[in-house]
């Protein structure tokens, strides 16, 4: 197996053990994109949840909101 081959094996296996699931999502009259979504460990049911801004083009900012 060649190193590519490993990193992607690896890639495939790390998105297996993580669940994304969408909480809320605000869209304004402007267009803006608010996510709030949660991660969540499929291995130890560890969460974590992060409001997500989307800017256009592809391109986003996140913050981690704290456990409620």
């Amino acid at each position: 197996m060649t190193h590519v081959q490993l990193l992607r094996e690896r890639t495939k296996e790390k998105k297996k053990k993580m669940l994304e699931r969408l909480l809320d999502i605000e869209i304004t009259e402007h267009g803006t994109v608010t996510e709030e979504v949660e991660l969540i460990c499929t291995m130890t049911g560890f969460r974590r949840r992060f409001l997500v801004h989307h800017l256009g083009e592809g391109f986003f900012r996140s913050v981690e909101l704290a456990a409620s």
